[in-house]
């Protein structure tokens, strides 16, 4: 995994996430690995909100709201990654999380 790999610590256990901004289809691909290595997510992520993103909002933090949700990437602006892959089940579980 990258040195530049974030940890999210949750209650019992963490993740390991890192995510680049890809110019050419102005999406952030993200990785998120257990603790042991195993990856779990790996590809194109998508804001909850649908909204375009710029490089520069691509800030991965901590935030203890979503501490046991290993399938999701906070960012310093508030606005939550969801993995493109699983979108629509998980953007669904993520607002019910927040409850919407």
């Amino acid at each position: 995994m990258p040195d530049q790999a974030f940890f999210a610590s949750g209650n019992k256990v963490g993740w390991w996430q890192y995510c680049k901004f890809n110019e050419a289809d102005g999406h952030p691909h993200c990785t998120i690995w257990n603790e042991g290595g195993m990856v779990l997510f790996d590809g194109v992520f998508l804001p909850l909100d649908k909204q375009r993103m710029s490089p520069e909002e691509l800030q991965v933090v901590y935030n203890d709201r979503w501490a046991d949700n290993s399938q999701f990437i906070n960012l310093r602006n508030g606005k939550l990654l969801v993995p493109a892959s699983d979108f629509d089940r998980l953007s669904r579980f993520a607002e019910w999380i927040q409850g919407k």
